[in-house]
C-alpha cells in the first residue's frame, strides 16, 4: 500500500539525473577511506566518470605500489557499493597536489 521511503527516493533521484552525481561522491569517499586504511597517504582519488576512477599520485613509487593493489580496490569497491560498476582504474603521477 505504501512505498519505502527508499523506492522514492531512488525513484526522485533518477528522475532529477543526479544519481551519477552520487556515485561519484560515494566512490570517491570509499576509495579514499581506502587509500587512507592502506597507507597511500600521497594518493587523492579525483574523480569518477563513465565507469573510470581517476586517482592521483604525487610520487611515481607510490603510483607503482598502488597499481599493483588494483585488483584490491575492485574488490573491495564491489564490496562495499556493489550497485556501482566501477570498469577501470587510472592512476596518474601528479607531483603538483
Amino acid at each position: 500500500m505504501f512505498k519505502q521511503i527508499g523506492e522514492i527516493i531512488q525513484k526522485r533521484i533518477k528522475d532529477l539525473h543526479i544519481n551519477d552525481g552520487l556515485d561519484e561522491q560515494i566512490v570517491l569517499s570509499l576509495v579514499e577511506d581506502f587509500l587512507k586504511q592502506n597507507e597511500f597517504f600521497l594518493c587523492i582519488p579525483k574523480s569518477f566518470k563513465n565507469g573510470e576512477l581517476l586517482i592521483i599520485c604525487t610520487k611515481a613509487v607510490i603510483a607503482n605500489e598502488l597499481n599493483d593493489q588494483k585488483e584490491k580496490i575492485f574488490n573491495f569497491l564491489k564490496e562495499e557499493c556493489s550497485n556501482i560498476k566501477v570498469e577501470k582504474i587510472k592512476i596518474v603521477i601528479n607531483n603538483s597536489i
